[in-house]
């Protein structure tokens, strides 16, 4: 997605811990993704997904029902593994408990969307990790 309006709308704004930025992938991406791979083989226990975008527009109002947000969708780890989650159409923030997952590489799929009143672009505002142990560094 292009940016504006003063918005950016790149895939770093989901790990900036910012839920008033967002990354809204090009439209005609179906089946968006994003695949976030760590320096080593971490225990996971939990994700948090913020949905939408969590902006209020002076001009528009609420930004998370007038994009689209999440679904429902899927976690893939390096083992293949899945989880599936599914959202409501007001539900602002999901966390998944893990226990205690092993990987090196989380792929975030988004399979299916509800739809904003006013745009049709997916929004998703944060994605933020826990860790047994330190979190590792990211760049």
């Amino acid at each position: 997605m292009q940016n504006d309006k003063g918005y950016t709308y790149v895939v770093d704004n989901l790990f900036d811990h910012d839920v008033s930025t967002s990354w809204q992938p090009r439209r005609r991406d179906r089946h968006p993704q994003v695949v976030i791979t760590f320096p080593e083989q971490l225990t996971l226990t939990s994700i948090e997904i913020t949905n939408g975008f969590q902006a209020y527009d002076a001009k528009d109002g609420d930004e998370l029902v007038l994009n689209s947000r999440i679904a429902h969708a899927r976690l893939r780890f390096a083992d293949s593994s899945e989880i599936q989650i599914q959202f409501d159409a007001d539900e602002r923030m999901k966390k998944v408990d893990l226990g205690q997952k092993r990987t090196r590489e989380v792929t975030f799929l988004v399979d299916d969307v509800h739809r904003g009143s006013k745009w049709p672009d997916l929004a998703i505002s944060e994605i933020s990790f826990r860790f047994l142990g330190p979190p590792p560094p990211l760049d």
